[in-house]
């Protein structure tokens, strides 16, 4: 009888408890969470989730389960948007509460990235950041740097012209000379390397500490307490080690312009405009944390075009992407010439001003957005619990667009596996699709600021680059043409795997205007 009554009285306790969740919890709380797939005990769906081509397994269960899904894996909630409307309606329509990044305990505070604008939390702080960077990139500074982009891709068909072979280092070159001048007013010499290393370490360092599921810091957040001298500590030196590292790039060239200034000869750029308008708003000395934002922006700036594993902006993964599509689809680049040609006649190459004149180039450039987007999923965090389609969308959750599937979605644009920019075309036979930079650049209060930077460098290296010189198929030992791979990174960011190509003058006309504008 005794035991009768303590399970009957235990019975009456959990049911009491489970009534008084019912009676207390939120209406929000009470909804279903979003269709997703089957999660295992203790670990989630962490096992369905694969290392590479997350994105395709994500535009695959939109067939499943619709365009709202949501999974968890190591305690942390993830809601895919897999539809344009999906993402416009949470990311931009609701952007006040999917403003937020998601955490790292690694990447953070381990390693100290909780300043970059990347991973800044949203708050007054990313408020600033966010001001200090429109300020950066908006249509005046940008107007004024395409002469300096110009003189730079110059000396990038120079650099073509003798060695094409190592035609990632000289794009990696270009796009890094313009950030840094935009960014610090340094200009990059001949052998002077030293910034644009640190800003590849940075890159990859970044991509390390922010890697899904390679740090259990991530999962049991109090192991960032264990001393570093401690066996299996590794995680702790490593990070240690990166926080030097990045905080080397972030100071060095923000001392760099300081000292310009206090000289009475520093360019004018981002930093010394930012650190200038400071003090006639404030009419005092920019205080530690008024530079600690401004050094922080400046290095947000100056990385993200080099950047290839975290920013959707990034030219380097896009011009990387361009010279291999170009390789695949000779027919395209044909088409391109053509029309620049057209224009230039063949004696001159084509300037910023050339740009309205040059829609089939402007609509390869779209295609390169829309085929390989750069930044395929990248995580907001929603700051409280909220309703959606009859779902709850759970405080903290990571909510991402499928950046690639939405681009690769039939129903926006047709066909969507075969590279074809004619899709953009806007003429009396076509329609033309939507623009995929609505999407590549994200979303809401996080999209990339640099979409006008982007834009004309973009324009000019690419229209350059085919003004005079042919992108070909490489030949093998016994001098035959060959298709290379056309294979990608599945990271953060999305360009090609190395890959060989010929990179030959069109005409001898063409290496004479080359010369010329040496």
């Amino acid at each position: 009888m005794l035991t009768l009554f303590v399970l009957a009285l235990l019975a009456a306790s959990v049911a009491a408890l489970a009534l008084r969740r019912v009676l207390t919890c939120s209406p929000l709380q009470r909804l279903p969470l979003p269709p997703g797939p089957k999660p295992l005990p203790f670990v989630g769906n962490l096992f369905q989730i694969p290392s590479e081509g997350r994105v395709k397994l994500f535009t695959q269960w939109r067939q499943t389960y619709g365009d709202v899904v949501y999974f968890h894996a190591c305690g942390r909630e993830f809601v895919v948007l897999n539809s344009a409307s999906a993402a416009t309606d949470l990311l931009d329509k609701r952007g006040t509460l999917y403003s937020d990044r998601p955490y790292s305990t690694m990447a953070s505070i381990l390693v100290g990235r909780w300043k970059s604008l990347l991973q800044l939390r949203y708050g007054e702080r990313f408020r600033i950041s966010r001001k200090h960077m429109r300020n950066a990139l908006n249509a005046r500074t940008i107007s004024e740097s395409l002469g300096f982009q110009e003189d730079e891709s110059v000396r990038l068909l120079q650099a073509l012209l003798v060695t094409p072979e190592q035609f990632p280092a000289h794009i990696r070159r270009n796009v890094g000379a313009v950030s840094l001048n935009l960014t610090y007013g340094y200009r990059l010499h001949e052998g002077d390397g030293y910034l644009l290393t640190l800003a590849e370490e940075f890159s990859r360092i970044t991509g390390d500490a922010l890697a899904s599921g390679r740090w259990l810091v991530d999962i049991f957040p109090w192991l960032r307490y264990v001393p570093s001298w401690m066996p299996g500590a590794h995680f702790k030196r490593w990070a240690q080690w990166a926080r030097r590292r990045c905080e080397e790039l972030v100071d060095a060239p923000y001392d760099y312009v300081k000292t310009r200034i206090a000289e009475g000869n520093a360019t004018s750029c981002f930093t010394s405009r930012a650190l200038e308008a400071l003090q006639e708003e404030t009419r005092k000395t920019p205080t530690l944390e008024d530079e600690d934002i401004i050094k922080n922006v400046a290095t947000s700036l100056y990385t993200a075009g080099t950047d290839t594993v975290s920013d959707p902006g990034s030219s380097l993964a896009m011009l990387s992407s361009f010279i291999l599509m170009m390789v695949c689809h000779p027919d395209i680049q044909r088409k391109a010439q053509a029309e620049i040609d057209k224009v230039t006649g063949g004696t001159r190459l084509p300037t910023h001003a050339d740009q309205d004149k040059l829609p089939y180039v402007e609509c390869v450039i779209k295609e390169l957005h829309r085929y390989n987007p750069v930044a395929p999923f990248v995580p907001h965090s929603v700051m409280q619990d909220d309703e959606y389609r009859g779902f709850r969308i759970p405080k903290g959750a990571w909510v991402g667009a499928n950046t690639w599937g939405i681009l690769h979605d039939p129903a926006i644009h047709p066909e969507p596996e075969r590279f074809n920019p004619d899709r953009f075309m806007d003429d009396e036979k076509n329609i033309p699709q939507r623009d995929p930079r609505e999407f590549s650049f994200g979303l809401g209060r996080r999209r990339c600021p640099g979409v006008m930077l982007a834009a004309s460098t973009l324009f000019i290296v690419v229209s350059r680059i085919l003004a005079v010189f042919d992108i070909l198929k490489p030949v093998d030992e016994v001098g035959q043409e060959y298709m290379p791979p056309m294979e990608f990174t599945s990271d953060n960011i999305v360009y090609p795997k190395p890959f060989d190509c010929r990179i030959l003058p069109r005409s001898t006309e063409a290496i004479a205007v080359i010369q010329h504008h040496s």
